[in-house]
């Protein structure tokens, strides 16, 4: 009989190892304890809805005391992300199914500094946090809106005067300018003449009542210039004052450049409160004194708000 040997045989499996430690959460994230306190206060460590119903919270309180008791507030402070806001996402450390989503809409400081509150937009929800169940918040800060077109009014608007009279006007909204580095443009669309020469006619444009073009008294239509385009950007330089980029242009025609241009730049203009206060802007015309009656009439007032 022939015996066999094998050197294959497996060797017996060990023991499974003990579990490792928990990893910690990621992103840009913040632990607290849950209350179920629906007051508008602080408490070291927590953080409370305005509503026991998930779906029915317009406001969250957030304590600059954290979980571990770090000092959380300039990290809230942060969700205000100039205005842009962004999202927040408030689930169970132990349990991420457990969560709860909104959108920020305004951010407040509370209580001397010692908690934030938090304006949002309920979006979704899983169940519902118990007392002091430890929760992570975790924020996602949204990106610039880009640009806005807050105004286009094409209705044709006329004026014959030989001094300035109004066209078309615009009430810029408070708070529109609310950063440095946004700026709005304006564009106005114009034709004039008798018989295709608006020689003579003037433009002007004005922030609450004041013409803000020290460099060009006026805007003049040129000889044999049938058609007319102005865009003015107004960048916020600070609350009270803004930077004027002009640039006019008379054609005899559609199609290309051929009459008069101008362009320059105002080197600050003080209008009123850009944070709290409404300001007007407006186009106003006339014909020159001497020359024929020249009837100037705007086809466009187009306000586009870009954000920084």
């Amino acid at each position: 009989m022939t015996c066999v040997s094998s050197n294959n045989s497996a060797l017996p499996i060990g023991l499974t190892g003990s579990a490792g430690a928990q990893g910690l959460f990621g992103g840009f994230s913040g632990r607290w304890y849950f209350s179920t306190l629906l007051t508008n206060s602080n408490t070291a460590t927590k953080l409370k809805f305005n509503n026991a119903t998930p779906s029915s919270v317009t406001e969250i309180y957030v304590s600059t005391s954290n979980y571990d008791g770090l000092d959380y507030g300039a990290f809230l402070a942060s969700f205000s992300n100039s205005s842009d806001f962004g999202y927040i996402r408030i689930f169970k450390e132990s349990d991420s199914t457990k969560f709860w989503v909104a959108k920020v809409t305004s951010v407040t400081s509370s209580g001397g500094g010692t908690y934030y509150a938090l304006g949002v937009t309920y979006i979704d929800a899983n169940d519902s946090f118990a007392l002091d169940e430890a929760v992570v918040l975790t924020f996602s800060p949204g990106g610039s809106t880009g640009s806005d077109v807050l105004y286009n009014d094409i209705t044709d608007t006329a004026v014959t005067s030989a001094t300035f009279a109004a066209l078309k006007s615009y009430t810029i909204p408070a708070g529109t300018l609310t950063t440095e580095g946004s700026y709005l443009d304006v564009v106005g669309v114009f034709t004039s003449g008798a018989g295709n020469d608006g020689y003579g006619t003037k433009l002007e444009f004005r922030i609450n009542s004041s013409t803000t073009h020290s460099k060009a008294t006026e805007f003049l239509f040129s000889k044999n210039s049938e058609y007319g385009r102005i865009l003015i950007r107004i960048s916020r330089m600070s609350s009270t004052t803004v930077f004027l980029d002009f640039r006019f242009v008379g054609s005899s025609t559609l199609t290309y450049d051929s009459g008069a241009s101008a362009s320059f730049f105002e080197t600050g203009f003080t209008v009123s409160d850009l944070d709290s206060l409404t300001n007007v802007i407006e186009f106003r015309a006339k014909y020159t004194s001497g020359t024929s009656t020249v009837a100037l009439t705007q086809h466009q007032l187009q306000v586009t708000y870009y954000k920084k």
